[in-house]
């Protein structure tokens, strides 16, 4: 996040910023926790979040999740007894066009709005 900070900064004059004009943004989140209650009650979002609202100092962000996701299209390939391969295929094929459906708009937002 900070590579995104730094370049917006005037070193010759820290008191007259780089970005004059206030800038839309959003981070999009793909996690493998299956839940926004348990994302929460982790504290992932403390880490997570913090650093997506660092982009506020250029105005208004948001922030958009997709829980529960498909991380690989084998999971025999890696080492990932502990996850329910065919439950996240399941998840991928029933919510995942939701989500993709919530990041377009999401896009559209920013870009109607800028």
């Amino acid at each position: 996040m900070e590579r995104l900070i730094f370049p917006a900064v005037n070193y010759a004059d820290f008191g007259h910023p780089v970005v004059l004009k206030k800038l839309r943004s959003a981070t999009i989140y793909t996690t493998n926790c299956p839940n926004e209650a348990i994302y929460r009650a982790n504290d992932y979002n403390i880490l997570m979040d913090t650093n997506a609202r660092q982009l506020g100092m250029f105005g208004p962000t948001e922030i958009l999740c997709s829980f529960d996701t498909l991380q690989f299209t084998d999971y025999n390939r890696y080492d990932t007894d502990a996850i329910d391969a065919e439950h996240k295929k399941q998840v991928h094929d029933t919510r995942f066009n939701d989500d993709l459906q919530r990041a377009y708009a999401l896009g559209r937002r920013l870009v109607e709005e800028a």
